[in-house]
């Protein structure tokens, strides 16, 4: 053999181990770009919807037909990794009906679900196209673990798909799905492990505020720190008290656990007598409240003189005078558009017009109820609209007072829309396909002119003008942010992130970061008073005070 042929035989013999290397990783990337790609187009797109009006039928047929590719997908891959390497054998062909099966079930979830859903109320609907940035946000969230994971799914791969040519779905898809499902788990219940990342201690001058071991539960026993799911936080503008909402995500409607906490910050020494549905700590003064349903949301106010908020799987609105013992109980239509009204997300108290507008969010709804006149004044079903389907998510309500209108963030056909606060007919809109993005909290700007975003899936925040919603900036953030708020001056804004734990300083004039530091894991809210700068996570509520933040001298950080 000359020395050019065996040269051309090492040649191919090397293309060949990196096709072994490459093809089944490849493949499967492929078939789930398809898949996301696909839907994406189909229901952002609202292509489901034009089928959808001229027959149910054309929308479920096409959705169907949206299989085909990925099943033949599935055969070239099979024919050009496994049959290539092994022949028609029966393991072969066996390995190849399971696959075929496994994609047809995960196209019937994708493709046609949505289009039986789309007359429904459902939760998934409008999130599956967001799957793969779940997962990547998943994976982010404890590197330590993962890089584990990765090691073995990696050895597994090079063992047995790559020298063996066994086993593709189950090391390609199955065990990358288990491996993701784990770390979810540790992520979620275990936000304080040591397998989850590295991080810095918090800063000096870090004060716990709740729960301390002092804090009595509702039967009497220790308020375990474990078991704090916080969602959001108001505090007195002058730090006399704080409201927090909380809940676990996933429980269910008969978990039977505070879900509303009012908290004195000045911790009076003296009894307080339990409410209906309430009870106090004579240590540290707290009242807490279940109010049914399995946890209270997002809640924001403009005065401190009451406090309202919802439910989720309750339809009532509750009207809340600090320091008290007992809760009002306004009721809520079960139903709004002919639908359900299953998961009230957002409540906004508006203290000048005395109105209070909730969200639901399964079933796009917006209540707006008037507190001077202890009245529903109007039910707004967005269903229908500009393109919404009933499975559109509103997660927040927030005002732009110098606009007059309101600021409702989506997941659906759009982000971000704005409502005249009188007409409530939308005067600016964008479209969720052109952002890639979703937003978990939004706030304005203290003159009115920006809107910031921090995105729930990727290390950015938004900057829109408010004028038209352009896209100003996008600021550079850790991943999965779910609260940011402004100083009381305006000169700064303060960002957190549930999966790194931390808390974000940036220059309000330059929207330059100054200042990161590490608090604890699955940072839900921050609120900044005059004095303080309160932040609360899966270990309780926390604050630090602005002198010291300022004594930590805003410096600019290079992270």
């Amino acid at each position: 053999m000359t020395t050019a042929s065996s040269g051309l035989v090492e040649f191919i013999d090397m293309i060949e181990r990196i096709f072994r290397l490459l093809a089944p990783a490849l493949a499967v990337s492929v078939q789930l770009y398809y898949i996301h790609q696909t839907y994406c187009y189909l229901y952002l797109h609202q292509v489901y919807n034009y089928l959808y009006i001229i027959s149910e039928k054309s929308s479920t047929t096409v959705a169907l037909l949206f299989i085909i590719p990925l099943i033949l997908l599935e055969f070239a891959a099979t024919g050009l990794i496994d049959i290539r390497r092994h022949g028609y054998k029966k393991n072969v062909l066996f390995g190849l009906a399971l696959r075929c099966l496994f994609f047809t079930v995960i196209g019937l979830a994708v493709f046609w679900y949505p289009v039986k859903a789309r007359d429904s109320v459902n939760v998934f609907a409008a999130l599956a196209w967001r799957w793969y940035e779940a997962v990547k946000i998943i994976w982010l969230a404890s590197p330590i673990a993962g890089a584990l994971w990765l090691l073995i799914i990696a050895a597994l791969y090079i063992r047995l798909v790559v020298r063996k040519g066994l086993y593709r779905l189950t090391v390609t898809i199955i065990i990358p799905s288990t491996a993701t499902i784990s770390l979810f788990l540790l992520l979620y219940f275990y936000p304080a492990s040591p397998l989850r990342r590295f991080h810095s201690a918090p800063p000096a001058g870090l004060e716990n505020i709740f729960p301390s071991k002092d804090n009595i539960g509702l039967q009497n026993q220790p308020w375990l720190k474990e078991t704090f799911f916080p969602h959001d936080l108001y505090v007195h503008p002058q730090d006399k008290w704080a409201a927090v909402s909380m809940g676990p995500t996933f429980s269910s409607e008969k978990y039977s656990q505070p879900k509303f906490l009012w908290i004195d910050l000045h911790r009076n020494s003296g009894s307080a007598a339990p409410g209906v549905g309430g009870y106090a700590d004579d240590n540290k003064k707290f009242q807490a409240f279940d109010v049914g349903g399995s946890q209270v949301r997002r809640f924001d106010t403009q005065c401190p003189e009451k406090i309202y908020f919802s439910s989720w799987h309750k339809s009532a609105l509750f009207e809340y005078i600090p320091g008290s013992s007992s809760l009002k109980r306004i009721s809520l239509p079960e139903k709004a558009g002919g639908w359900p009204v299953r998961e009230l997300f957002s409540v906004y108290h508006d203290c000048s017009s005395k109105k209070v507008y909730i969200a639901n969010n399964v079933n796009p709804v917006l209540f707006v109820y008037d507190a001077r006149r202890n009245r529903l004044d109007k039910t707004i079903a967005f269903a229908g609209a500009e393109g919404m389907w009933q499975t559109t998510h509103i997660f927040v309500v927030k005002p732009n007072p110098l606009r007059k209108s309101l600021l409702l963030s989506m997941y659906g056909k759009y982000s971000l829309i704005e409502l005249d606060e009188k007409t409530f007919e939308i005067k600016n809109k964008i479209k969720t396909w052109d952002l890639r993005n979703g937003f978990f909290d939004i706030a304005v700007s203290p003159d009115g002119k920006y809107i910031y975003a921090p995105s729930a899936f990727r290390g950015i925040i938004f900057k829109f003008d408010a004028e038209n919603f352009n896209v100003l900036k996008r600021i550079k953030a850790p991943p999965h942010c779910r609260t940011l708020k402004f100083s009381t001056d305006g000169q700064y804004f303060f960002a957190g992130s549930y999966l790194t734990g931390e808390v974000l300083v940036y220059d309000a004039a330059t929207d330059k970061k100054i200042l990161s530091f590490y608090v604890m894991p699955r940072i839900e809210a921050v609120f900044a008073t005059a004095g303080y700068l309160y932040i609360i996570g899966n270990k309780g509520l926390f604050r630090i005070s602005n002198d010291r933040l300022h004594s930590m001298q805003y410096r600019p950080n290079s992270k």
